[in-house]
């Protein structure tokens, strides 16, 4: 939220911000196709880390670095968002039962959005109480803090991309075969 507003007041205006946000549509990209090929051997660990690099934009605001600087670090930031966003998703969808999907996918989405307007709206009144530079330099250790907690949780660190949670339950992925594929229609 306040991007913009220091893009307008001490770098060059619209261009700038524009330039910072082309750079995070490629890094968002970036981080899409580099989920296509690497495979943590902790997913929920690489989720965390790759969204500690939302950290990054707020430090490079503080006080602004050059507009190509805050770009990079956008894109960083864009790149950790799609590649954590993938990662969280697809061990979602292997640890969670299949009836149970769409209601703990809709609560995390849930919980992930419903904070988002609050964020913003606090955002302009924080910084003219405090400053600025205090809010990004809180909202990066908030952001910090919170994935180094994530990462630090046993349950979080347990789950590997080698054994789904169905292998664990049963004590052996061999013992239920993966079901028959439909018969072809006539």
């Amino acid at each position: 939220m306040l991007g913009p507003v220091i893009s307008q007041s001490e770098l060059e205006g619209a261009t700038s911000w524009g330039l910072i946000l082309t750079a995070g549509a490629i890094g968002g990209l970036t981080g899409g196709l580099i989920a296509l090929r690497l495979r943590p051997q902790r997913p929920l660990v690489g989720t965390f880390a790759a969204w500690s690099l939302s950290a990054l934009p707020a430090i490079a605001l503080v006080p602004p670095l050059p507009t190509v600087l805050i770009a990079v670090a956008y894109g960083i930031y864009q790149a950790g968002i799609a590649f954590g966003n993938n990662m969280f998703e697809t061990t979602l969808q292997r640890e969670v039962p299949a009836d149970l999907l769409s209601r703990v996918d809709s609560f995390t989405w849930l919980v992930a959005l419903s904070l988002l307007p609050i964020g913003q709206a606090l955002a302009g009144p924080l910084s003219d109480a405090v400053g600025t530079d205090t809010v990004l330099v809180g909202a990066a250790a908030l952001v910090v803090v919170s994935c180094a907690a994530g990462i630090a949780t046993p349950s979080v660190r347990a789950i590997t991309r080698a054994t789904p949670a169905a292998a664990r339950a049963s004590g052996s992925a061999d013992e239920s075969p993966p079901p028959a594929p439909p018969a072809p229609l006539p």
